[in-house]
C-alpha cells in the first residue's frame, strides 16, 4: 500500500497483475475451505482428507504469494527509486 501511495504521488499507475489475481483467488478459496472446515469439522475418520487438502491449499497460497511478490517487485522497481532518494 505504501508503494502504491508513492506511485500515485509520482503519477505512476500500478496495475493488478495476473499473479496478484491468482494469489487473491487462491487465498479466498483457502480461507473459505478452512472456515467451512471449522464449521463442519469432519469426524476422526475423515479428518486426514480435510487436513491434506488444507495443507495443499496453504502451500499453494504461499507459492502464489511469493510469485506475486517477485512479479510486483520486478515490475515496480523504478518506484523504489523515489523511496530511496
Amino acid at each position: 500500500s505504501g508503494v502504491r501511495l508513492i506511485a500515485v504521488e509520482n503519477k505512476k499507475v500500478i496495475a493488478a497483475s495476473m499473479w496478484g489475481k491468482v494469489k487473491t483467488t487462491i487465498q479466498f478459496i483457502t480461507l473459505l475451505y478452512l472456515f467451512v472446515g471449522i464449521q463442519y469439522s469432519p469426524d476422526a475418520s475423515g479428518y486426514w482428507v480435510y487436513a491434506i487438502i488444507a495443507e495443499i491449499l496453504v502451500y499453494a497460497t504461499l507459492v502464489s504469494t511469493v510469485f506475486s511478490g517477485i512479479d510486483y517487485l520486478q515490475k515496480n522497481k523504478d518506484i523504489y527509486y523515489y523511496i530511496l532518494r
